[in-house]
């Protein structure tokens, strides 16, 4: 199996956030951020950093360093505000998975957050759902017209790629 940092974590993205949980759901208790191991061995993710801001990088925005937990081949993992501290902005946000070295390994902005829609990657494009699917695949169900940037970036040992979506 992948074990940690260099290898296995570069294919750990974020697939999934909920920035506007729906009533009786709070922002302090059901705001969420969700990762996916894409990876066909464990993934190890102590080190890695969920940074939130307005333009986040090393030292600028809100971060959460993960501890010793690992992700199973395939398995999606709900990280919520009550263990991150991260508050996911309402009117809009800029979310990234980072190495321990602060190189950016995937990363999601969107605008205005409607009322209980997460903000989810189908492989392709990021979109807002209906159906928000905690520690699950994502199911993209009657979705809104996204208004919002998004940059997804995977990088690999050797190869960096990048793709820029602009949806408005």
């Amino acid at each position: 199996p992948a074990s940690g940092g260099a290898d296995g974590a570069l294919l750990v993205e974020l697939s999934e956030l909920l920035p506007n949980p729906a009533s009786p759901d709070t922002d302090a208790s059901s705001e969420y951020i969700e990762l996916v191991n894409n990876h066909t061995g464990v993934v190890q993710l102590a080190g890695l950093k969920l940074v939130v801001g307005p333009n986040p990088s090393p030292g600028n925005g809100k971060s959460y360093t993960l501890t010793d937990t690992t992700l199973q081949p395939g398995e999606h993992r709900a990280l919520y505000i009550t263990e991150t501290k991260l508050t996911l902005g309402n009117s809009g946000s800029t979310v990234q998975l980072q190495s321990p070295t602060g190189e950016v390994l995937s990363q999601t902005s969107y605008d205005e957050a409607k009322e209980g829609q997460a903000w989810s990657y189908d492989g392709t494009a990021w979109q807002w759902t209906a159906s928000s699917t905690p520690n699950a695949a994502n199911i993209l169900a009657t979705t809104v017209s996204p208004n919002a940037t998004t940059k997804s970036s995977t990088a690999t040992k050797k190869k960096t790629s990048s793709a820029k979506t602009s949806t408005k």
